[in-house]
């Protein structure tokens, strides 16, 4: 099963290497195994030195504006970042020879993976040596980087999957935005038909774009299935529910001339510029994380789009899928007192709140619309939004923001699995294959299944 909803979301997979190296057993306590003890308290003249962390860069506002903070709060700790994309096996790798970075920036659904080979140290004395209150962050977020009743991750952001209508390509092909019915399957393929464009075997147009294989829990979600347990030990892959998800998803690309089509097409989007899919008309409809909303909202304001929320396919009742990423410690990383001091900085109220300010001010400077941060901090979320984020008149970008808060309202997520990375390999290459025709959605789920238990079992074997 998939977790519960909540008020507000937790966010979307990011694509990571599979866990070659392994490492111990993680303890099951909470008695931190890197570094010295936590401090009781933590003076920002005193802490000084330098402190490596992984995964993470300042190539946006938010990232820049809050390590610009951390800085001048603790002026003799220099922050030494090594952005781009996490190497899960280079830091593997790092742990077993001793060294590690001192905080590393990870998909929450690896958390787990890295706890279960003893290569983080669980934090619940340093949360309650510095009196860090848990509660201000989203359950879900907390739920995801918790493994066996120990808390190994500080979350960060919080993504959530809405549906992105371009308005341009509906009234080309005749159509309204009430003509969009995602519990109607047949409906939706047909509509998926209407707004694909080609000519002479090139395509113009995606009709509808599912977002696979990368949202094939969602898909399965929005069936009413799951692909783990609600206590992560069990794979559900194979269940009928996920089966007939990934098959009909997956036919969505026929319109185009199949996945291969779409990859060559797609890889020629202007994703991120001024240029993209929407303003170009080259996508009708499509499923995106809500960030990338803020994007359109950036770079092009003028678009003409309707964002709304997906349902799912028995009762058409709104649902979104959430994930996101945290921040972690390492085991036999140098200073953690300091490393600590930095998550729970980053991840603070104060701190989200000035940085979505800064990100408003640089994004409404350029002439964009600012749509809002949207963090795994509950507390943070309320006063941004009703602090610093306001509505701008524009109403494609106002409504789309009424949209996202109700779809985290909305969202479920996967929970925590000793073997998250390996079930995640699993369900990406099992959705790879139907794309590319090799295996029916039956065989491919069912081997991906196979596989995903195997690794589920090993890992609790290991635990044991």
């Amino acid at each position: 099963m998939f977790f519960g909803k909540r008020r507000l979301a937790i966010a979307f997979l990011t694509a990571l290497c599979v866990l070659t190296i392994a490492c111990n057993p993680a303890a099951q306590d909470d008695e931190p195994t890197g570094g010295r003890e936590p401090a009781q308290q933590v003076n920002p003249e005193t802490l000084e030195g330098e402190l490596t962390v992984w995964g993470f860069g300042t190539d946006d506002v938010i990232g820049a504006s809050r390590i610009e903070q951390f800085e001048r709060a603790y002026p003799n700790v220099t922050v030494k970042l090594t952005p781009g994309e996490f190497d899960n096996q280079k830091f593997l790798s790092a742990v077993a020879s001793g060294t590690p970075p001192d905080v590393i920036h990870i998909d929450r659904t690896i958390v787990g993976s890295f706890a279960a080979r003893g290569a983080l140290i669980p934090l619940g004395d340093y949360i309650e040596a510095t009196n860090l209150d848990t509660r201000i962050f989203y359950d879900s977020a907390i739920e995801q980087v918790t493994v066996d009743g120990s808390i190994y991750g500080i979350p960060q952001f919080s993504n959530v999957v809405v549906a992105i209508i371009n308005n341009t390509a509906m009234k080309e092909a005749r159509l309204k935005v009430a003509d969009v019915d995602f519990s109607d399957w047949a409906g939706l393929q047909k509509l998926n038909e209407q707004l694909s464009k080609a000519d002479a075997g090139k395509v113009l147009r995606v009709g509808f774009d599912a977002g696979l294989p990368g949202f094939t829990p969602f898909w399965g979600a929005s069936n009413g299935g799951a692909i783990l347990s609600e206590d992560g030990t069990e794979s559900l892959l194979d269940s009928p529910e996920v089966i007939a998800a990934v098959d009909f998803a997956a036919k969505t690309r026929d319109p185009v001339g199949g996945q291969e089509k779409y990859l060559g097409f797609s890889q020629s989007w202007d994703f991120f510029g001024s240029n993209n899919m929407y303003v170009r008309n080259q996508v009708g409809v499509g499923l995106f994380e809500q960030w990338y909303v803020g994007v359109l909202g950036d770079v092009s304001p003028d678009v003409d789009i309707t964002v709304r929320p997906f349902t799912t396919h028995e009762g058409g009742e709104e649902i979104s899928y959430s994930n996101g990423l945290a921040w972690a410690i390492p085991e036999e990383a140098g200073d953690t007192d300091a490393a600590f001091e930095f998550m729970k900085f980053m991840t603070a109220t104060d701190t989200w709140v000035a940085a979505a300010e800064a990100s408003r001010k640089d994004i409404e400077g350029k002439g964009g619309v600012y749509t809002g941060t949207y963090t795994a901090n509950e507390e943070a979320d309320r006063r941004i939004f009703k602090e610093i984020y306001e509505p701008t008149g524009n109403k494609s970008f106002d409504d789309a923001v009424e949209v996202i808060l109700d779809a985290q309202e909305a969202a479920v997520s996967t929970p925590p699995s000793a073997a998250g990375e390996e079930v995640k390999r699993a369900w990406e290459d099992a959705a790879n294959k139907v794309l590319l025709d090799e295996l029916s959605a039956e065989e491919a789920m069912m081997e991906a299944d196979e596989i995903a238990q195997r690794a589920l079992d090993e890992a609790s074997e290991g635990q044991g």
